[in-house]
């Protein structure tokens, strides 16, 4: 809110449900879906990595930002 910001925006993998719980555990809800997204991934050619381009799921999550009172009465940004 100190930045004019009502909500928090984030992305994740769809297949990451470890982070995916955590962030619901949060109060983040889930708003929409990118499947067409891409990622690096790292491969192995017969003992040399490189990275290679593949397509994965992000799934985009928000939730309101709460501000509570900080250091010299300037707030404190936070995710509570």
């Amino acid at each position: 809110r100190g930045w004019g910001q009502e909500e928090l925006l984030l992305l994740v993998e769809e297949g990451n449900e470890p982070a995916i719980k955590l962030y619901r555990n949060m109060g983040y809800k889930n708003v929409w879906a990118d499947p067409t997204a891409k990622a690096s991934m790292p491969v192995d050619f017969g003992g040399n990595t490189a990275m290679q381009t593949v397509t994965v799921t992000n799934v985009a999550m928000k939730k309101p930002i709460r501000t509570k009172p900080g250091l010299l009465g300037m707030g404190f940004f936070g995710i509570f």
